[in-house]
C-alpha cells in the first residue's frame, strides 16, 4: 500500500474513531472528571492519538493478512498436493524371470490438487505384530514384459502399469488420478509372516520438491486379484460366463 492509500484509509478510520469511541470518551471524561470545568487540551490530543494508533494499527493488520493470505494463495497454487492410497495389497510369490521370491504387490493411485509434480523413490515398509520391521524399495520391471506372481491364483502384471514409471516419466496434472502397480520383496521374512493378520505396511514416495507421502495399509488377508481397476490393465483372464 502506498502512502496516499495509507493516508485515506486512515483517514476514513480515524474519523470513525474519532466520532465513535473516541467522542464516548470524551463524553464520560466530562460528565465525571471534568464535570463543569473544560476539558484540558492534552486530554483531546491523547484520545486523538490513541485513535490515530488504532487506526494505523487496524489498517496495517488487515493489510498484513491480505498479504499473507495472498502469498498462501500463490503457495498453493505453485505447491504440489499429492494424495497418496493404497488400493489393494496382495502377498505371494513373485516371479520375475527365472527368480521367485517371496513379496508384496500393492495397487496404489496418486491424485494431485496442486502444481504439476512427479512421484519417486518409492519404499515399502513393513510393521510385523511381533514387533519387527523392515523396509524395501521397489522392484523394476522390463516394460517390454511383465511380473507374475502367484497366490490364491496366478496372475500377470504388465510392465507398463508400473507405478514408478507413471509418476516419473510424466507430471501429474492438476485434479488427474493417477493408478498402477508396484512389487517389493522382502528377504527378512518369510510369505507366511508377511501374510499375518495384524501385519502394517507403509507405503512412501516423495513429489518434486522433496516432500514426502504416505499411505498405511493392515493386513487382514489377501484381497481377490482384480479383473479391471480404471487406469490399470487386467492381471487375471475373466473366467467365460
Amino acid at each position: 500500500m502506498d502512502i496516499k492509500l495509507f493516508m485515506d484509509a486512515i483517514g476514513g478510520d480515524l474519523v470513525a474513531l474519532l466520532s465513535g469511541i473516541g467522542s464516548v470518551v470524551l463524553l464520560i471524561l466530562g460528565l465525571t472528571i471534568f464535570y463543569k470545568k473544560d476539558t484540558p487540551r492534552w486530554v483531546v490530543l491523547s484520545v486523538a492519538a490513541v485513535c490515530f494508533f488504532c487506526a494505523a494499527a487496524r489498517i496495517w493488520t488487515t493489510e498484513h493478512r491480505t498479504l499473507v493470505k495472498t502469498r498462501d494463495d500463490l503457495l498453493a497454487l505453485n505447491s504440489p498436493q499429492l494424495v497418496l492410497t493404497i488400493d489393494e495389497l496382495g502377498v505371494g510369490t513373485l516371479r520375475l524371470g527365472q527368480q521367485s521370491q517371496s513379496g508384496i504387490m500393492v495397487v496404489a493411485n496418486l491424485v494431485n490438487r496442486g502444481a504439476p509434480s512427479i512421484a519417486e523413490d518409492w519404499v515399502l515398509s513393513a510393521l510385523l505384530t511381533d514387533g519387527r520391521s523392515a523396509s524395501a524399495g521397489t522392484m523394476y520391471v522390463d516394460p517390454r514384459g511383465g511380473l507374475r506372481g502367484k497366490g490364491d491364483l496366478n496372475w500377470t502384471v504388465s510392465g507398463k502399469d508400473a507405478l514408478y514409471d507413471k509418476a516419473a516419466n510424466r507430471a501429474i496434472q492438476k485434479g488427474e488420478k493417477l493408478r498402477g502397480v508396484l512389487a517389493f520383496r522382502f528377504k527378512q521374512f518369510t510369505e507366511e509372516e508377511l501374510k499375518t493378520t495384524g501385519t502394517k505396511y507403509r507405503l512412501q514416495c516423495v513429489d518434486v520438491n522433496g516432500k514426502g507421502l504416505q499411505a498405511e495399509f493392515t493386513f487382514t488377508g489377501n484381497s481377490h486379484p482384480y479383473y479391471y481397476l480404471p487406469g490399470v490393465g487386467p492381471i487375471l483372464d475373466r473366467p467365460n460366463q
